[in-house]
Order: C-alpha cells, then sequence, then structure tokens
C-alpha cells in the first residue's frame, strides 16, 4: 500500500512517500500551502497513493488547538479530492527533530509506519 506522508503548515507542507512492503519513509519534497491541495491530489494520482497520514500539531498536554482544527479540515479537503483514507498522527515533535519541512513529513509517515506495522496482520486487512 503506498502512503503519503505530510507535515502541514500555513506557508509550506512537507512530503514523504512510503510503500508498507518496504516501510521506509523517504522525502519527498515540499509544496507551497498556496497550491498544496491540487499538488498533492495530482501526486496520489500519479503514485497511487491509498492512503494519506497528516501530522497533527497538539499542544504539549494533548489538546487541539486552532492549528489542529486547520490540519483536519485541510485533511477533509484532501479526502474529498483524492478520496483516500486520511488517518491523523502526533505531530509533537516531529517539526523540531526534522530538520526540514519534508524531513518532519518522513519522521510523522516513518512512526505511523512502525504503529501499523506493530498492528497484527488481521487488524491491517492482511490474511483474511
Amino acid at each position: 500500500m503506498q502512503i503519503l506522508g505530510i507535515d502541514y503548515g500555513q506557508k509550506r507542507v512537507g512530503i514523504s512517500v512510503a510503500d508498507t512492503k518496504v516501510p521506509v519513509a523517504v522525502p519527498r519534497g515540499v509544496f507551497s500551502a498556496e497550491n498544496a491541495l491540487s499538488d498533492i491530489a495530482a501526486l496520489c494520482r500519479k503514485e497511487h497513493i491509498e492512503r494519506i497520514v497528516l501530522g497533527l500539531p497538539l499542544t504539549l498536554s494533548g489538546e487541539e488547538r486552532i492549528m489542529a482544527q486547520e490540519v483536519r479540515a485541510f485533511g477533509e479537503r484532501l479526502r474529498q479530492e483524492t478520496g483516500n483514507v486520511v488517518e491523523y498522527i502526533d505531530e509533537r515533535f516531529s517539526s523540531k527533530m526534522g530538520d526540514t519541512d519534508a524531513g518532519a513529513a518522513t519522521l510523522i509517515l516513518q512512526t505511523w509506519l512502525e504503529r501499523y506495522l506493530a498492528q497484527a496482520p488481521e487488524s491491517r486487512g492482511i490474511g483474511k
């Protein structure tokens, strides 16, 4: 399954991709936030992306604030535009650890991949 990881920002949107068969997230660059929706939709079609993982900026206490709501709204627009499943994952420290927007997207996606692969095969839709 092809997965797209996103670090959403108001100016730039970092992008990373991975395949669950070779579970290593690879940075793919940055889109301007202004054109991100159409650019990501085109990338999803070209790369046959099946799932999108968006980093969700929570406060240190785990609460959602204005930026998290903006990310969820962007995710909903992506879901409508692409028809893909959109998931969210806590990104509290990804932007600090990733040295670029694409690096942060890679950390977000790699974290998701590790959690996904730790699930029992049946819960991932394998072996049914």
